[in-house]
């Protein structure tokens, strides 16, 4: 077995060397994942919140893309309603991770209208959202992890020239929704043919399928590598 920490900045399609050639190799593991949250939680298509107090306009507020808190969220999205000047306002609450929005009168949400709902908790897909108490709390938590989801780490060559690939050649999926740095799902022993390996080359997708932006920044990946003088080969598993 071959433990290898690995510390790459910069982009998300790289190679690893090993810095010495390994034969019979049989099996990869992942073992642990540090990748930084990089990429903005608030997106030029994902940064519109409108709504209508009483008979009066609808009103759209747009926030600028960027990485925001809680309370950055807040304060951005206050300042163009008080510009706006009819009353509405919202609050977080760190204790439910929810926002309250207020408006001193009956108002209106639109939440098809609203690519910000889901950073705003705003689950419902409804035309419209009718508040005749002057305040809403939607029934989701402020969501501040951005659009990925999940980002898959793959090793592009790690099969013998014409095998037959019957898995899939992603070694691990990180969850990123324990930010700023994401924990990978327990991965079992992923199967590998080759008769000789120096390196393997990287290769970090979102789930949208896209490459994930590592931003520059230094991120960590652990693998364990197995050859056939393993004393214990473990068995495959998916």
């Amino acid at each position: 077995m071959h433990r290898d920490l690995v510390n790459y900045p910069k982009t998300s399609h790289y190679r690893i060397d090993f810095g010495k050639t390994f034969t019979s190799v049989v099996g990869l593991e992942l073992v642990d994942a540090r990748i930084p949250l990089t990429e903005p939680n608030v997106t030029s298509d994902r940064n519109t919140f409108v709504y209508q107090v009483g008979s009066g306009a609808v009103r759209t507020v747009t926030l600028d893309p960027g990485t925001y808190t809680s309370s950055s969220l807040v304060s951005a999205i206050n300042t163009q309603c008080t510009s706006h000047g009819d009353g509405m306002s919202v609050a977080y609450s760190s204790s439910t991770q929810k926002l309250t929005l207020s408006a001193g009168a009956d108002f209106k949400v639109f939440p098809t209208k609203s690519t910000l709902k889901r950073v705003l908790g705003i689950t419902s897909d409804s035309y419209t959202i009718s508040s005749s108490s002057s305040s809403y709390t939607p029934d989701g938590i402020v969501d501040l992890t951005g659009s990925t989801k999940y980002i898959l780490i793959r090793c592009t060559d790690i099969h013998e020239p014409g095998f037959d690939v019957t898995c899939d050649p992603g070694v691990g999926i990180l969850h990123t929704t324990s930010p700023p740095e994401f924990q990978p799902f327990p991965t079992n022993f992923f199967s590998v043919i080759k008769s000789k390996l120096s390196g393997i080359t990287i290769k970090l997708e979102r789930d949208s399928g896209k490459e994930y932006d590592t931003g520059a920044l230094n991120h960590v990946l652990i693998f364990r590598l197995y050859t056939l003088d393993t004393r214990n080969i473990p068995q495959a598993s998916r």
